[in-house]
């Protein structure tokens, strides 16, 4: 006996992507509101982080530009000084968030130790310490952690915790502070 073949309209079975496709067809109708509902809120928190980021970027370029200006008057005269001790407490109340404000209480921290004023120099670069990002430039960290053990060592306060400070110096990758 020969074989017979049958054809697919004889078998009676419904192509697998046709069906697929209607099936996918059909869920897309029945939840059009819902999809455009999602697609419209990804655009919306799209848009927010976007605006956040630019805003934040802003917000930096700012604060590094004050500091630019309040470096600039301590490098020129010394009468211009408590113009930028005003300047950088005025940057550090307005952008305390930002890397810059880290880097306004540093050079706080140097005018009031250079003013022989060590509680408060300490006081400024515990601040920059605690602002500085985690991907500030190890060098940064050691010398803020060193200025730090040296307001301790000058004030009088040379207790563990300025012997502490020395030797987190010493475990810094800065070789040559060592």
């Amino acid at each position: 006996m020969a074989e017979q073949r049958l054809s697919r309209k004889e078998i009676r079975q419904p192509d697998q992507f046709v069906s697929l496709s209607v099936q996918t067809a059909s869920w897309i109708k029945a939840h059009a509101s819902f999809l455009i509902y999602g697609i419209v809120a990804l655009i919306v928190v799209a848009t927010l982080i976007t605006g956040w980021r630019a805003w934040q970027g802003h917000r930096e370029q700012q604060a590094n530009t004050a500091l630019y200006e309040a470096t600039k008057l301590l490098y020129t005269r010394s009468a211009n000084r408590p113009k930028a001790v005003e300047q950088l407490q005025k940057l550090v109340s307005d952008y305390g968030s930002t890397d810059a404000a880290a880097l306004a209480y540093w050079h706080l921290g140097h005018l009031y130790f250079e003013g022989e004023d060590y509680p408060a120099a300490l006081k400024a670069y515990r601040q920059s310490q605690q602002r500085l990002s985690k991907t500030a430039q190890p060098l940064l960290v050691a010398l803020v952690t060193l200025d730090i053990a040296y307001a301790q060592e000058a004030s009088g306060v040379c207790d563990p915790d300025a012997i502490a400070s020395f030797e987190f110096v010493l475990q810094l990758p800065a070789h040559w502070l060592r």
